[in-house]
Formats: C-alpha cells, structure tokens, sequence
C-alpha cells in the first residue's frame, strides 16, 4: 500500500469513524489524529498494530468500528482487532448462524 493510499484511507476512516453511533463524544477520535500507517501497518510491524489496538481499547465507538470492518472486509487495524482476528470473529458468526438454523 503506498503513503498515498493510507492517506485516503485514514481520510475515509475519520470520514467513517465521525459518523458511527456513539461519536458524539465531542472529540475527534484519537485514530483519526494519529499517523495512518500505525493502522494500516505494514506486514511484520507488529509494534504498530499493537499501538493501534491500543488506541483502539480507548475508543468510545470501537464497538461499531469493528462492527463496520466486520461488514465490509476493511484491510488494518479496526476496532481494536486486526484482519486475522476479524476473519476469526466472522467465522465463529458464521458457524453460530449455521448451528442455529440447524437448531430451528
């Protein structure tokens, strides 16, 4: 991903985060005020996802944060979780929804 590209991406998620239920908060969330590449680490910078989810564990939206990357698939650190562990959480859904079905 080029600088150019997180850039647009940070634009979106402050975009996104500014509306999400909750964001009334008063603030500007505190990820929308950090450099994008914290968030949008390149592989192996782990010590950038961990202070992205870090700064996440702090957001009073991160609930519908992770929700919206859940929904659309997003690439980087959302809702304090990163893209494996948002395959993870879908993949429980999945199975949960299937078990369910099954059930009914």
């Amino acid at each position: 991903m080029t600088r150019q590209e997180r850039i647009e991406r940070h634009d979106a998620l402050y975009k996104l985060l500014t509306a999400l239920p909750g964001a009334d908060f008063g603030a500007v969330p505190e990820c929308a005020e950090t450099d994008p590449e914290v968030f949008f680490p390149e592989p192996g910078r782990v010590d950038l996802a961990r202070r992205a989810i870090a700064i996440c564990e702090r957001c009073p939206v991160r609930e519908a944060c992770l929700e919206k990357a859940l929904q659309n698939g997003e690439l980087g650190i959302w809702g304090g979780t990163t893209e494996t562990q948002r395959r993870k959480i879908r993949a429980q859904r999945r199975r949960a929804a299937q078990q369910g079905r099954e059930a009914a």
